[in-house]
Formats: C-alpha cells, structure tokens, sequence
C-alpha cells in the first residue's frame, strides 16, 4: 500500500518514507497488537471466571484493562477516526473483501458503545457495574476473535508473519471458556 504520492515528493523520498511506514506496521502488528491481545485474554480469562469475594478494586482494575485493550483492537479491525491509526487495511491486499464480511454495522455500533460507555462516560453504571461482566465481555471478545480469524483468512501469506501470536489467540480463548464454562 503506497501512503504518499510521487507527484508531490519524488519517487527516490517516496519509496524511503513508504518502506520507513512499512517497517512500522510491522512492529505494530508484531509487538503492539500481540500486547493488546494478550492483555484482553488475561482479562476476559479473569472477568469470566465464577469468583465469589472479587473485590471491587480489582474488578474495576480487569474491566479497564479489558476495555482499553478492546477499544484498541476495535480501533485496528474497524478503522479508526484518525489518519495515523495502523489499521487492519494496511495488510491487505484488498479491503472490500473484509468489510463487506465482517461484522454487521450495527453489531459494530453496540460494541463500541459497550466500550465507550463504560470506560470514557461517568455513568452510574460505570461505577457501580452491572452484576455480571460477563455477558458484555463474553460478546465483545467473540465479535474480536471472529473478525481476526476473516483477517487472518484474507491476509496475503508474506503479511501473516507479522502476527505470528496470532496461533495462541482463539486456542487460548478457548481454553478459557472451557474452564469458565461458557458455551
């Protein structure tokens, strides 16, 4: 994917600026996204396991990590608002494909909702928390996981590489489920 025209800085500072941008998605989907993932695990592991005396610190504690995380790979899978974000469209080949097949728009705006409301609003809900985390993180981490398993099947084989955590994602997701008992 070319980011800058030739016409407005010439082909030789164009093609150093595109390989200095390549080089970056990389290291975001290499090391960045890996992080984002594996901290959105470890807390949809924890938030979904039956615990009894939770303290409400910590519980608040695993729900923003959850959240930023979630914001963040929302961001990555859905295109961000901003011209600097890394989106899942800088590694494919061709985009239409995947956003034409992942999730409906209105799936997307609930979400994205979830997310916002509870992390950015000062709500009474955000305070006092629904009684279960469960169902809301059960549905965000799936609509997730899903939609990287449409990237991953539409992402051309040299820029799978880049994610090569992606393996561990869906078996540890798994295995939470299974302990947590959630079907």
């Amino acid at each position: 994917m070319e980011i800058f025209s030739a016409s407005l800085l010439g082909n030789d500072r164009i093609l150093r600026i595109n390989m200095i941008v390549e080089e970056t998605h990389k290291t975001f989907a290499r090391v960045h996204l890996g992080y984002d993932w594996a901290a959105l695990l470890m807390s949809y592991e924890e938030l979904t396991a039956p615990v009894q005396n939770r303290k409400q610190q910590r519980l608040n504690e695993l729900i923003e990590i959850f959240l930023i995380h979630a914001r963040v790979l929302y961001e990555f899978f859905f295109k961000g608002e901003h011209d600097d974000n890394c989106i899942a469209e800088h590694f494919l080949e061709e985009s239409g494909t995947y956003y034409s097949q992942r999730a409906d728009k209105e799936d997307l705006r609930k979400i994205i909702h979830i997310i916002n409301k509870y992390l950015a609003h000062p709500s009474h809900t955000r305070v006092t928390g629904p009684k279960d985390w469960r169902l809301d993180t059960i549905k965000i981490t799936k609509q997730l996981i899903e939609t990287l398993g449409l990237f991953m099947q539409l992402s051309p084989n040299e820029k799978r590489k880049y994610f090569s955590w992606e393996g561990a994602i869906v078996p540890k997701y798994q295995e939470a489920n299974k302990k947590n008992f959630i079907s």
